[in-house]
């Protein structure tokens, strides 16, 4: 019987992580041409939109830093997002002027069996494992998702 947060991240979640990423992997392998294709359109849309902004501004809009990031909240809701900013000279301390958004669902394919696996009562005890516990490491994988991504 798992009894401890650090029982269970050894004896379950390690292993449910591992397969998680090497499916990913597979998967990212398996479809590299339409991945790379699928994000350099999105990519290409957002500078698009960045021009845009910069032409309707009534002020002049440098780039200076762009920022590419996935946004954990939307994991919550099951729809997996990148989100570009676009920023000044001033960097990421102050208030993008663009801002857009495209699916990173190819990333996240396994992801509902994942966390389902890894919330499945059988291999813990709510008393000593909480759920809120194992949803918290999540955002370590998630974080390992995007590395295996951008590699």
């Amino acid at each position: 019987m798992i009894e401890s947060m650090q029982d269970y991240e050894k004896e379950r979640y390690a292993g449910l992580e591992q397969a998680l990423l090497e499916r990913t992997a597979a998967l990212l392998g398996r479809e590299a041409a339409a991945v790379r294709s699928a994000c350099l359109a999105a990519w290409q849309e957002a500078l698009r939109e960045g021009v845009r902004a910069q032409q309707a501004s009534e002020q002049p809009l440098t780039c200076a830093y762009l920022s590419i990031s996935l946004l954990n909240t939307s994991l919550l809701t099951g729809k997996p997002l990148f989100q570009m900013d676009f920023y000044d000279a001033g960097g990421a301390y102050g208030w993008p002027w663009a801002r857009t958004r495209s699916s990173a669902a190819f990333l996240f394919a396994y992801w509902a069996e994942f966390t389902a696996a890894a919330l499945d009562e059988q291999y813990f005890v709510r008393s000593r494992v909480p759920a809120a516990g194992i949803r918290a490491l999540f955002w370590e994988t998630a974080d390992r998702l995007v590395y295996l991504f951008v590699c």
